[in-house]
């Protein structure tokens, strides 16, 4: 009785709390701006030369921002979501997920935002991200579901349509773009209850011809001993991500501290990373999952004058008669499977692909390609293991791949010092309290192993030729204070492009944010890079941030950046302006900014206000000042959503900006953006 007293009591401290915070709301846009930070650290990654077909680190996270925007638009409830439901959501791991059950178990459905309060291991960063993806108290769907498993269904329309008022140069030479200048994309989602999903979509790169790419998917969950099925396109990810990794992406900021989750449709517009077939997810029992899958599709490549394969492409663009030339020139399957045992904290399992490609892989003889993937057929297979406790996680994956698909053999006169390749990656997380997390994460990638579905923390876009200690601290020692903070010790053994000798490198990050006052905060951050190979390269990135919240309308946020290298040194300034209005539901965000790289050789890093679904964060080259504007309403009901965006920039240190094709003959750029979704 006192127990329920107590609870009682704190639910309704925390209820006062949130109607306290209700003014200062966090929102998708504070979201998006916070959760994709770690891109400040990771565009300084390693280098790949131009057309070499690595996707950079941006356009990968576009497209998980797309898949968790319809997580935002589609919440689940907390009280009643599964544990495969929660898992979708990056930030959570198993730990957490299993608190969050536990307390709703022990204490009946958590009713308020606040009360996420009670629940040990959610620290405040976390608590912010899933105030966007869940909803509390009864389940009001749970009783038509029982009578009606594929009710209630909603349909989900959103076209986004991006204007350039200038014209680059490959719309004004004979041999350049064949289409015009606008970028076009729609994406449909239909949700039937909690067991179907299905969905597709069309998009046309600016230059490229109407539709150039498209994808359709369903998936079904939860029917039986079927966990899940998907027919389509579709993404997969088991374990560290070795051996299959295309479900998460993560950053020295936001390291991984739980397994992936196996496959999920592929809700988002990217070009490359997904597979088209059929895979699906079978219970044996309680404890022992198997996921199998099977993929068919074709690839973009450029061809050698033999017809064999020197680079898979991943940039998704077709727009000029040599790139519609490499368009689908390459046809690939792949088959697979993943059997997984969980028990008590224990999990044990095995990861295995065989992949071929219609035509045989031949990167060239350049050092850096050396151990580029050659031949046809290709295979990984991999074991991930590892237990968790309270407040103490350990797992691990070790994998071994080979270019020679099930058999190894490789003839003696093509080898390249080792047919075959190993990589390992170890992780430990543990939380002393809901207040600090420690992480340390071992990688060891040798420079022969090769799996093209792997996706893993690595410096590059490729999970090869690296060695590593990522060692990660996220802490709030005081209710006002949170710090975030790591250091990254690699080593790649081979020498990467642009180098004649093997690269060491470390890079440390010290964030802390202070509120002064309710409704003020201060943000500064400081990052630290080395690295030797020919020569040795220091960087040093540094930024103050002062947000402050006068009135539950408004809301402005000032930042000041400094970069310093040995060749010079830039900086940028940044205000900008937020005002909200809850109903009707508006939102109007102004932001001006000048950014000087001066002789730093590098980019000047800026988050700016962008549509729902989309990257915010730029990198600004040359001396420049900017503008952007952008404006968002809702229906009372929700049913619409309509966006507009635009931007301006002006280059004062040159005439001209780009260059090729994509030279803008003016120093001014002015840009449109619209995005229109409806839902019913």
């Amino acid at each position: 009785m006192r127990a329920a007293v107590r609870r009682g009591l704190l639910m309704l401290a925390f209820a006062c709390m949130a109607v306290a915070s209700a003014a200062q709301s966090y929102t998708w846009d504070d979201f998006v701006e916070e959760y994709t930070g770690g891109l400040l650290a990771d565009e300084e990654g390693e280098s790949t030369p131009a057309g070499d077909g690595s996707n950079s680190i941006p356009a990968q996270w576009d497209g998980q921002l797309q898949e968790l925007r319809v997580l935002h638009d589609n919440p689940v409830n907390i009280n009643t979501a599964t544990r495969e439901e929660l898992l979708r959501l990056p930030f959570l791991d198993e730990q957490q997920v299993e608190e969050i059950h536990a307390y709703v178990y022990l204490h009946g459905f958590l009713q308020t935002q606040g009360e996420l309060r009670l629940v040990p291991l959610l620290d405040s960063r976390t608590r912010r991200f899933l105030s966007l993806f869940v909803t509390y108290g009864g389940d009001q769907d749970a009783g038509r579901r029982r009578h009606k498993p594929l009710s209630p269904v909603t349909n989900t329309l959103t076209t986004r349509l991006d204007v350039p008022l200038y014209y680059r140069r490959g719309y004004q030479v004979s041999d350049g773009y064949a289409g015009d200048p606008l970028y076009h994309r729609t994406l449909y989602h239909l949700k039937a209850g909690k067991h179907l999903r299905v969905g597709g979509h069309i998009e046309k790169d600016a230059g490229e011809r109407w539709v150039d790419s498209w994808g359709v998917h369903a998936e079904l969950r939860q029917l039986g001993v079927l966990r899940k099925a998907v027919a389509g396109d579709f993404r997969m990810g088991f374990a560290e991500g070795l051996v299959a990794g295309g479900v998460s992406w993560f950053s020295r900021t936001t390291p991984a501290a739980r397994t992936q989750t196996g496959i999920r449709a592929r809700t988002g517009t990217d070009e490359t990373r997904f597979l088209r077939g059929a895979a699906a997810t079978l219970a044996l029992g309680k404890e022992l999952e198997l996921t199998l899958f099977a993929s068919a599709r074709r690839a973009d490549a450029t061809l050698q004058a033999d017809g064999s394969v020197r680079t898979l492409l991943t940039t998704g663009l077709h727009r000029t008669s040599s790139e519609r030339m490499r368009k689908n020139s390459v046809g690939t399957q792949l088959y697979g499977g993943n059997l997984t045992w969980r028990h008590k904290g224990w999990h044990l399992g095995t990861t295995g692909y065989y992949q071929q490609f219609g035509r045989p892989l031949n990167p060239g003889e350049q050092a850096y390609r050396k151990y580029y993937p050659r031949g046809r057929q290709f295979g990984a297979m991999g074991i991930h293991y590892g237990k968790s406790v309270y407040r103490l996680a350990v797992a691990g994956e070790t994998a071994l791949s080979t270019e020679q698909g099930l058999t190894g053999v490789q003839d003696s006169g093509t080898r390249r010092g080792g047919s075959r390749g190993v990589a390992t990656l170890h992780r430990l997380t543990w939380r002393p309290g809901p207040r600090y997390t420690w992480s340390a994460v071992q990688r060891y990638y040798a420079p022969s192993y090769t799996s093209m579905q792997a996706s893993a923390l690595s410096r590059g876009s490729r999970v090869q030729n690296e060695n590593g200690l990522l060692l990660h601290l996220r802490a709030e020692p005081w209710d006002t204070w949170q710090i975030l903070s790591y250091a990254d010790f690699f080593y790649h053994p081979w020498p990467p492009y642009g180098c004649q000798t093997s690269r060491t490198g470390q890079e440390f990050q010290f964030q802390l944010a202070h509120p002064l006052g309710e409704s003020t905060c201060l943000t500064g951050r400081y990052i630290l890079r080395h690295t030797t190979d020919d020569t040795q390269n220091s960087r040093h990135r540094m930024r103050l941030q002062l947000t402050t919240q006068p009135s539950s309308h408004w809301r402005m946020q000032s930042t000041a950046s400094l970069l310093h290298t040995q060749y010079g040194t830039g900086f940028s300034l940044l205000h900008g302006v937020r005002y909200e209005h809850a109903a009707p539901s508006l939102m109007l965000s102004a932001v001006a900014g000048y950014a000087r790289p001066g002789k730093s050789r590098s980019g000047m890093s800026e988050y700016l206000p962008t549509l729902s679904g989309a990257m915010g964060q730029v990198f600004l080259y040359g001396e420049t000042v900017h503008g952007t504007l952008l404006g968002r309403w809702r229906s009372r009901a929700e049913r619409w959503r309509i966006e507009a965006r635009y931007s301006v920039r002006r280059v004062l240190d040159a005439s001209t900006q780009g260059s090729g094709l994509q030279t803008i003959y003016s120093p001014w750029r002015h840009d449109l953006a619209f995005q229109v979704r409806l839902r019913i």
